[in-house]
């Protein structure tokens, strides 16, 4: 992530996911952040731990994100029934309500849910662009197709 920042901005980077880069450079490169009049970087999630040097809650490991097996323009990660239910994203419910910068996910789905069975870290606002269901209706991905 390459910032173009001069003395009069500021900047916010948070609730974000950088994982799986697939170059040799580190998942998480943050440059430009010096030139900022001011930054607040706060819960970011790498696969290599490389977001560590920037942000104190930072976190690292496997997303684990789902196949891409889904309808066009449809992202998904392991929070659905009928996956392995002891295995949820670690990015479910990790950062506080009022980090949520936005209400709403990428479909326009309210955010935070708490998904109860899901231990809350720091609160349930999810990281990413996407809010976990907190109540699922049907286990047959029939929900999947709505928005």
């Amino acid at each position: 992530l390459d910032l173009i920042a001069d003395a009069t901005t500021s900047i916010f980077i948070g609730n974000s996911v950088f994982t799986n880069s697939n170059t040799p450079m580190s998942d998480c490169l943050i440059t430009g952040l010096a030139s900022a009049e001011s930054s607040t970087i706060d819960y970011l999630f790498s696969s290599d731990g490389s977001c560590d040097a920037y942000d104190d809650n930072a976190l690292s490991g496997d997303p684990l994100f789902a196949a891409l097996n889904r309808p066009d323009d449809r992202l998904s990660f392991s929070h659905t029934p009928d996956q392995d239910p002891t295995q949820p994203s670690p990015l479910i419910d990790v950062a506080p309500e009022m980090s949520c910068n936005f209400f709403s996910d990428q479909y326009q789905r309210t955010r935070p849910q708490d998904v109860v069975a899901i231990p809350n870290l720091d609160g349930s606002c999810d990281l990413g662009s996407l809010e976990a269901l907190s109540e699922r209706l049907f286990s047959d991905r029939f929900e999947e197709l709505l928005p």
